[in-house]
């Protein structure tokens, strides 16, 4: 589990942006030679490694974004307090806009990896909501295995073998 490369997990999130599509429009285009399952291979992973890079580039790290948009709402408010000009109204309305935005993806996010249904009656971001998630990846691991003597192997590399 230490140090192996992670599994690709499409997000659903990524769906509400439109530019998906051309991204992987553009990355399945590209030209590939050799067997039939070679270039269905080579489009799959350069499919993946654009989604990825589009990823980094749209959304970054959600987690920050939100505290970023938390922190612009609170410098908004403050700015509209000592200054209650309509360019700072406007402007708290914009950073409050930024803020809903981002929760909202975040709150997709975690409806994903939850895979709960219950999230949309409004029990958000709970401490057995993230336990749930925290129990679904422990339960995903595998421990241990038997291997064809009889035998329990434990260690990362014997299971993987």
């Amino acid at each position: 589990m230490d140090n192996k490369p992670r599994a690709f997990r499409f997000l659903n999130v990524w769906t509400s942006n439109p530019g998906l599509l051309d991204v992987i429009h553009q990355a399945w285009q590209a030209e590939s030679s050799g067997s039939p399952l070679k270039i269905l291979c080579s489009k799959l992973l350069r499919t993946r490694r654009a989604i990825q890079d589009w990823n980094k580039g749209v959304f970054g790290n959600m987690f920050e974004v939100v505290k970023r948009a938390e922190a612009n709402v609170l410098a908004a408010e403050t700015r509209t307090e000592q200054d209650d000009s309509m360019e700072a109204q406007v402007e708290l309305s914009k950073a409050q806009a930024e803020l809903r935005h981002a929760l909202l993806s975040e709150e997709k996010f975690w409806s994903q990896k939850a895979r709960v249904k219950w999230l949309q009656y409004r029990d958000r971001n709970s401490r057995y909501f993230h336990t749930t998630v925290q129990q679904r990846r422990v339960q995903g691991a595998i421990h241990r295995v038997k291997d064809e003597n009889g035998v329990w192997v434990e260690d990362d590399e014997g299971i993987a073998n």
